[in-house]
């Protein structure tokens, strides 16, 4: 083995024992969703909607309702407003289902998809929690006029008579037709049964006592659900304990659905609203736009100057002349007016009318003139016109010695 290779091996074998000491700590780093997952907090719920062929659709408003074959997913804050919310209202009680998600449906909001921590403090059963819970809502502002700050409202269940109260405790079950559903549901807001419909066919609860943490009640012909905290359906959360599976038995739980609409904030922005409303205007204005850049902006350099005026030379305008007769008005427009004014010239020098093809005498008196023969003249005046352009311009040649030579 020579000396070089020797040095390679004892340096190789000199850095791995160097590197055996080492260790190494696995580090990760939660990079959070891409694409349409990110955007969509319950694209999982979506796909799995869609894998069970119903139809999935996204709004952002309820000026039109859908059928009663859709199943409407709504998010408090979406029905603020009291003709929205007796819209809504009606179409539940005309066979409707609504599944009314209180909290945690926020588009954007890192913290609801976050893993808690396994050293945090949890409170006691009947003691608040001390750390800020994300399911709360924030009071609506008030002018500062020294009044108390009410807390966010929810007309759709005000109308029937549903109240929001807080859930001091996890909810962790709910039974469905003889069904029961593990949950993971973290303390928050909770919904009061009101005493009329605590007992009534068909409600569905979920089990802790006090408020609920998931309730479904009949009203009407139809159904409403209301889920305090919905970040158990969200992409990070759908796929612990028996969340998937609950959120496919309420999607079912009225009706023959085969389809939902989730209703998303309805906050659209600017762009999206001048687009939707105004897109005709908008094509014009940047047709315009593009077209007054193509015009301003020089391409390929500046334009060049006009030519400077120039003298023409007539046989130009005569070849100019030719070529818009040849191609307009035909070959006869050119050979007629010189065979009729050599006929003419004739005419008057020996007297009488104007034949319409040269006689004897006339013949003769050409071919004295040009030294042609009497075979060409004759065809010059009266023969047939070719359609050729190198014959065509031999006898424009032989007429114009012709009239030269003619008294």
């Amino acid at each position: 083995m020579s000396p070089v290779w020797r040095f390679a091996g004892f340096a190789w074998f000199a850095l791995a024992l160097t590197g055996c000491g080492q260790k190494f700590e696995e580090v990760e780093v939660e990079i959070g969703y891409k694409g349409r997952a990110r955007l969509n907090p319950f694209l999982a719920a979506w796909r799995l909607l869609e894998s069970r062929e119903w139809t999935v659709e996204e709004h952002h408003g309820i000026a039109v309702l859908p059928g009663p074959g859709e199943v409407i997913v709504v998010s408090a804050g979406n029905d603020q407003g009291g003709l929205a919310a007796q819209e809504l209202a009606t179409w539940i009680e005309e066979g409707g289902h609504v599944v009314y998600l209180l909290a945690g449906a926020e588009r954007f909001a890192p913290e609801l998809d976050r893993e808690p921590k396994d050293d945090e403090e949890k409170p006691e059963a009947g003691e608040k929690s001390g750390r800020r819970d994300e399911n709360l809502k924030k009071p609506l502002p008030k002018e500062e006029t020294g009044e108390e700050e009410e807390e966010f409202s929810f007309p759709l269940l005000d109308e029937f008579g549903i109240r929001v109260a807080p859930r001091v405790v996890m909810t962790r079950s709910c039974v469905i037709e003889k069904r029961n559903f593990s949950i993971e549901m973290p303390e928050g807001l909770g919904v009061r049964i009101p005493k009329g419909k605590r007992h009534s066919p068909g409600m569905i609860r979920s089990g802790e006592r006090g408020p609920a943490g998931l309730a479904s009640l009949p009203f009407g012909e139809g159904r409403l659900t209301m889920v305090a905290d919905a970040r158990i359906w969200r992409n990070r959360h759908i796929g612990k304990a028996d969340h998937a599976a609950l959120f496919w038995e309420v999607m079912r739980l009225h009706g023959k659905a085969s389809g939902a609409w989730f209703l998303g904030d309805t906050r659209i922005s600017f762009f999206g609203l001048l687009w939707h409303h105004g897109w005709m205007p908008l094509t014009g204005l940047g047709i315009f736009i593009v077209s007054w850049l193509w015009r301003s902006i020089p391409r390929f350099g500046p334009l060049l100057p006009d030519p400077a005026p120039a003298s023409r030379d007539f046989s130009v305008h005569l070849a100019q002349a030719g070529a818009f007769l040849w191609s307009w008005a035909g070959a006869e427009s050119l050979v007629t007016p010189i065979r009729q004014s050599i006929l003419h010239r004739l005419s008057r020098h020996r007297g009488g009318a104007v034949p319409s093809e040269p006689g004897v005498e006339d013949l003769d008196t050409l071919v004295r003139a040009t030294g042609l023969s009497p075979e060409r003249v004759q065809y010059a005046l009266s023969g047939a016109i070719p359609r050729k352009k190198r014959r065509f311009v031999e006898l424009i040649s032989t007429l114009q010695k012709i009239d030269s030579a003619c008294p």
